[in-house]
C-alpha cells in the first residue's frame, strides 16, 4: 500500500517522482519517502530535533521554535544519498531503507531559517 496523497508532498529526483512526508517518532523527525507510482521499498531518514529556546524566567527556558526545516532541497539530498547507498525504491516487499544519520547530510542552518 502506498503513502496517502493527502498530507504528503511530491518531488521529482532524476526524473523519478516520489511522495514524502515528515512526522515525529520518539524524539526524532522522520522523513518517509517512496516512489509516487508503484511504490516499493520505503525510505526512512531520521533527523534530530534542534529546538530553539528562550528564557521564560529565572533558570526556566521554553521551546519557541524548531531550527531544523525539512524542505524539498533536504528531501532531494536524502533521496540521492539513499540511492547511492543501495535504496531500491522499486523493490516491493523489502524492509524500509533507513538513514539514521540524516542530520549529517544537511547541517542545520544557524539562523534557524
Amino acid at each position: 500500500m502506498g503513502m496517502p496523497k493527502q498530507g504528503s508532498r511530491r518531488i521529482t529526483v532524476d526524473g523519478e517522482a516520489y511522495r514524502w512526508i515528515v512526522g515525529p517518532n520518539d524524539g526524532y523527525m522522520v522523513l518517509v519517502a517512496e516512489r509516487a507510482v508503484d511504490p516499493g521499498q520505503r525510505l526512512e531518514a531520521y533527523f534530530n530535533y534542534h529546538d530553539r529556546y528562550e528564557a521564560a524566567g529565572a533558570g526556566v527556558y521554553r521551546i519557541v521554535g524548531q531550527r531544523r526545516s525539512i524542505r524539498p532541497g533536504v528531501v532531494r539530498t536524502v533521496i540521492l544519498h539513499a540511492l547511492a547507498r543501495g535504496w531500491r525504491p522499486s523493490a516491493p516487499g523489502c524492509e524500509p531503507f533507513r538513514v539514521h544519520d540524516a542530520d549529517g547530510l544537511v547541517p542545520v542552518e544557524e539562523d534557524g531559517v
